[in-house]
């Protein structure tokens, strides 16, 4: 790896640099939001799972699709991956 100043000319870099703020920006404003919605995630599962004994399959699918749609955006940012999450690309 070579540190220079030539590096900050390269286009790339700026747009990635960018889409991590925006991808930042979206999780930030929608954190308030993704509580809410975790929590009613868990009255529901753990209602399925007080009343019929096991949760409810719908819910861990949809459950599991956030889960990664999450996920996606954590390794954007962290720059693990180079892949966009999901306004910037499809949908895991």
């Amino acid at each position: 790896m070579s540190f220079s100043l030539d590096n900050l000319k390269d286009p790339k870099l700026w747009l990635r640099a960018g889409y991590t703020l925006l991808s930042l920006i979206v999780i930030g404003y929608l954190w308030y939001w993704i509580f809410y919605l975790l929590l009613l995630i868990w009255v529901v599962q753990t209602g399925f799972w007080l009343y019929g004994g096991q949760s409810n399959e719908d819910g861990l699918a949809y459950t599991k699709f956030l889960a990664q749609a999450f996920y996606q955006y954590v390794e954007y940012i962290t720059y693990i991956t180079d892949k966009k999450p999901y306004p910037l690309s499809y949908l895991p």
